[in-house]
């Protein structure tokens, strides 16, 4: 395992909103860390529960742990965590970041075993925007097990990582990543048209970084009927439930747009023709969008997500 430096801070991403079910447990499991060489900064979203008084709690016990931002403006939890970012790298101590989500449980080693990935890549790749990930257990809301990787439960290869099926589809979860600070510098500020911060970020990672992940679990990652980050169940039944959801990739397409505005000047003219071709499919017939999205690989993970993508979420933007 790589060794960590002294230097090595890590600022840990938490925003908050009505969280006090299970709040605690995230806090117990964070400094239950074996690497405690991080701070926690805390922004809450307009919270109307206890959530600020566990919040306070903690900050008493850890004074030197736990920073709680005092603006708390309703803004949703992309941008939320976005204002959060933008704080954190104005701060030069902070090396590396990570976001957490206020319903999760992070195992003992999570800290550790990404950063020493992340610092292996750090010298292979120096002055390199990038991004370590790892699986996750899913669990319900009282942690028990519904499947022992996440990749597995939703049919997700986290080798196919490049922009073309990260315009359709982010697999990548924020509540896993670790980011140095080149990557969130190039990312920030996030684009209002992104769906999710995380989701920007790692639009961001495939184009301008490199992403690698830890094929282990480091993570309980709960599935309850309020996740913030609206994570969707992908069982037996996702077919089924599929067939009746209501179609709109448009978001999709805005955040496209976005990373485009953003960023044209600097895209190679690959990723350019990419990001032109993929937002041309909201504009072309059926035939041409398929010809499209299988020259290019816009492909989501799963057979059951490819075939809703092809033969009805697509075709229904003829109307």
């Amino acid at each position: 395992m790589q060794s960590e430096k002294a230097t090595d801070h890590i600022a840990l991403l938490l925003s908050t909103y009505n969280s006090e079910v299970y709040i605690g447990e995230l806090l117990a499991s964070l400094f239950a860390q074996s690497n405690r060489n991080f701070t926690l900064l805390v922004r809450d979203d307009g919270s109307q529960d206890l959530t600020g008084d566990i919040l306070l709690r903690y900050q008493e016990t850890y004074p030197e742990n736990i920073v709680l931002l005092e603006e708390n403006k309703n803004l949703g939890p992309a941008a939320s965590f976005s204002s959060l970012a933008e704080y954190a790298v104005s701060i030069p101590k902070y090396t590396h970041f990570m976001f957490a989500d206020h319903d999760d449980y992070w195992l003992p080693m999570k800290i550790a075993k990404c950063l020493s990935l992340m610092k292996e890549k750090e010298q292979d790749f120096p002055d390199t925007p990038i991004l370590v990930h790892s699986d996750l257990v899913v669990v319900d809301e009282n942690l028990e097990i519904i499947g022992k990787s996440f990749w597995k439960f939703q049919h997700v290869s986290p080798k196919k990582n490049r922009i073309n099926r990260l315009l359709m589809q982010n697999f990548i979860p924020g509540c896993t990543m670790l980011m140095n600070r080149k990557l969130l510098e190039k990312a920030l500020p996030v684009h209002p048209g992104a769906i999710m911060h995380d989701w920007w970020v790692a639009l961001v990672a495939s184009v301008f970084g490199k992403i690698y992940y830890l094929n282990e679990a480091t993570i309980l990652y709960r599935q309850h009927g309020t996740n913030v980050t609206d994570t969707v169940r992908f069982g037996l039944s996702y077919l089924a439930r599929k067939l009746f959801a209501e179609r709109n990739i448009s978001r999709n397409f805005q955040q496209a747009h976005g990373f485009l505005e953003t960023f044209k000047s600097e895209l190679s003219p690959l990723h350019t023709k990419e990001l032109e071709s993929f937002l041309g499919l909201a504009n072309y017939g059926y035939l041409q969008r398929i010809y499209t999205i299988v020259r290019f690989g816009f492909l989501k993970h799963g057979i059951a997500r490819n075939c809703d993508l092809l033969f009805r979420r697509f075709k229904s933007l003829d109307g």
